[in-house]
C-alpha cells in the first residue's frame, strides 16, 4: 500500500475505536518507516506499534518511527517452534532464549510498553513455550502474543495453549495475552474466539481478514461475535433486570435459610454414616454458602450431642486466578478488596470451574464466610486449572467416576494439604464432591438440551426484559 492509503486506513481504524494499530515494519524499507512515522504522529487515540526482530538495529529504527506517537508500543518477535528455529533462524532453543531476553532488556530502555510474539507458537512444544513466556514476563513485557503463524491450529488447541500459559506462568494474568491467527484452515476467527474464551484479552485481526496466504482473523466477524455473545456476568445482569418486576423475588443465595439447611444435609449424612462429626471439611467455593451451611449444621449436631462436639476445620478453596475471597482472607480483611470489573471478567474466563466465579459472595456479612472461617480455625486455599485437572483424573482413577471442575479444585486442595503435612493422618476428613458423573451419564443415556424461551441482546432495554419475562407466566 502507498503511504497515503495506509494513513487513510489508520484514520478509519481510529474512527472505529480500534485499541492498537500495527502500522508496519520500519526496518524493512524506507517506505514502511515513513508510513509508520506519519501514522504515529497523526493518530492520537489508539496505541501505535510496529514490528522489529530481536536485533538492536531493528529496535532502534522502530523506536525512531514511533517516538512521536501518543501511545507507542514496541512489538518484538522471534520463532520458537523446532522447525522455524532449525531451518529459518538456524539457532538452538537456548540461543533463542538468550536473544529474546537481551532484546526485551534493550527495548525497555525506550518504553515499558513492549509486546513480544513467539512466532509459530502453536507448533511450539508447550513446555518450551511456557519457559520462554515465563522469561519474557519476568523481563517485563506488557503483552505476550501467541501467533498461529501458519494457520495450523484448531480452537481446542488454541484454548489449551492459553489456559496452560495462564495456569503455569506467574504474572501473566496481570498483563495482556494476545493471539494472532491465520486462516489457512478457515479457523482464524474460531481460534481467536476460543482463545478469548480461555482467557486471552487481545485479538490481532485485519480488515476483511486480508493478509498473507489465506489471510488473518476477520476483524468484523470477531467484533460481531463478541458483541452478540454473553457470559456468566451478563446472565447475572439480566436476572437482576428481571427482578425489577414485582412478580419475581430472588430467593436463592446465602440469606435463604432453607437453602442453607438443604446444603447442610451433606454434613448430617457424613456424621450419621461415620458415627461422628468429621475433623476437616474441604469444599471449593464461589459464594461460600455451602461452607456456611456446613458450619451451621456442625453447630446443630453439637447441640444434638449424639455425634460428639467437635468443630470441623473449614478448608475452602478457589480456582486461580479468580480468587477474590482468598485475596481478602490472606490479609485478614473482613471486607472484600477492590476487584476491577474487566480483570474479574477475564479471570472468570480463565478458570475451568466457572460456577466459582461469584464477584459478590456472602463473605463479609455477619455470619458469613469470614465469620465461619474464624469460628472454625479454617483457611482458604487456591488451586490452578492444571492442579484441578490432575486431581480429577486421580479421583476418577481411584473412585471410578468423573467429577466436575469445582470438585476438582477441592480435591486438589486436599491433595496439597496432605502433601504439605497440614492434615493429621489420624483425623477424619470430609471432602464435599459437589457434582460429577456426567461423562458416565453421557455413555448410556440420551441427553435432551433445553432451548431458551427468550433471548436478549447484551444491553437489553430493562422495561422490555421485565415485560417479556412477566409474559412467560401469564
Amino acid at each position: 500500500m502507498h503511504i497515503n492509503e495506509k494513513i487513510a486506513v489508520a484514520d478509519a481504524l481510529q474512527r472505529l475505536n480500534v485499541d492498537i494499530i500495527e502500522a508496519g515494519y520500519p526496518a524493512a524499507s524506507e517506505g514502511d518507516f515513513e508510513a509508520v512515522r506519519q501514522i504515529a504522529k497523526r493518530i492520537r487515540t489508539a496505541e501505535i506499534t510496529g514490528l522489529a526482530r530481536c536485533k538492536q538495529h531493528d529496535i532502534d529504527v522502530l523506536w525512531d518511527a514511533l517516538k512521536e506517537a501518543e501511545n507507542p508500543r514496541l512489538h518484538l518477535f522471534i520463532a520458537t517452534s523446532p522447525i522455524h528455529l532449525a531451518y529459518k533462524y538456524k539457532i538452538t532453543p537456548d540461543a533463542a532464549i538468550d536473544t529474546l531476553t537481551d532484546a526485551i532488556r534493550y527495548a525497555k530502555k525506550y518504553t515499558d510498553n513492549v509486546q513480544f510474539s513467539f512466532e509459530d507458537a502453536s507448533r511450539t512444544p508447550l513446555d518450551y513455550l511456557v519457559k520462554v513466556t515465563r522469561l519474557a514476563v519476568d523481563a517485563g513485557v506488557s503483552t505476550i502474543n501467541i501467533p498461529d503463524t501458519v494457520g495450523y491450529s484448531t480452537p481446542d488447541e488454541m484454548a489449551n495453549i492459553v489456559k496452560t500459559l495462564l495456569s503455569e506462568v506467574d504474572g501473566l494474568c496481570d498483563i495482556n495475552l494476545s493471539v494472532h491467527c491465520h486462516d489457512d484452515l478457515g479457523l482464524a476467527v474460531a481460534n481467536s474466539l476460543s482463545a478469548v474464551k480461555a482467557g486471552a484479552n487481545q485479538i490481532e485481526g485485519t480488515v476483511l481478514g486480508i493478509g498473507e496466504r489465506a489471510g488473518n482473523a476477520d476483524l468484523e466477524e470477531i467484533i460481531m461475535a463478541l458483541k452478540t455473545r454473553g457470559d456468566y456476568f451478563d446472565a447475572i445482569f439480566l436476572s437482576n433486570l428481571a427482578l425489577k418486576s414485582r412478580k419475581f423475588y430472588a430467593e436463592g443465595g446465602a440469606k435463604n435459610v432453607a437453602r442453607r439447611d438443604g446444603m447442610g444435609t451433606t454434613v448430617l449424612s457424613a456424621a450419621t454414616t461415620i458415627g461422628e462429626i468429621p475433623d476437616y471439611y474441604f469444599q471449593a467455593v464461589g459464594s461460600g454458602t455451602g461452607a456456611i451451611a456446613a458450619w451451621e449444621a456442625n453447630m446443630r449436631l453439637n447441640e444434638d450431642g449424639r455425634f460428639g462436639n467437635k468443630t470441623m476445620k473449614l478448608v475452602v478453596s478457589q480456582n486461580a486466578p479468580f480468587v477474590p475471597m482468598f485475596d481478602a482472607w490472606r490479609v485478614d480483611s473482613r471486607e472484600m478488596l477492590p476487584y476491577e470489573a474487566a480483570k474479574a471478567r477475564r479471570d472468570a474466563e480463565i478458570i475451568d470451574a466457572k460456577v466459582l466465579s461469584n464477584r459478590k459472595p456472602p463473605y463479609s456479612l455477619a455470619g458469613g464466610l469470614y465469620d465461619a472461617l474464624k469460628a472454625t480455625g479454617g483457611d482458604i486455599m487456591v488451586a490452578t486449572n492444571a492442579q484441578a485437572r490432575k486431581a480429577r483424573a486421580l479421583f476418577e482413577e481411584t473412585e471410578g467416576i468423573d467429577i466436575y471442575s469445582a470438585a476438582g479444585i477441592a480435591t486438589a486442595s486436599l491433595v496439597k494439604s496432605v502433601a504439605d503435612g497440614r492434615i493429621d493422618p489420624e483425623k477424619i476428613v470430609m471432602l464435599n464432591i459437589t457434582g460429577g458423573g456426567e461423562h458416565r451419564c453421557q455413555q448410556d443415556k440420551e441427553l435432551w438440551y433445553l432451548e431458551p424461551s427468550l433471548v436478549f441482546p447484551l444491553t437489553p432495554d430493562p422495561e422490555e426484559v421485565v415485560a417479556k419475562t412477566e409474559a412467560l407466566f401469564d
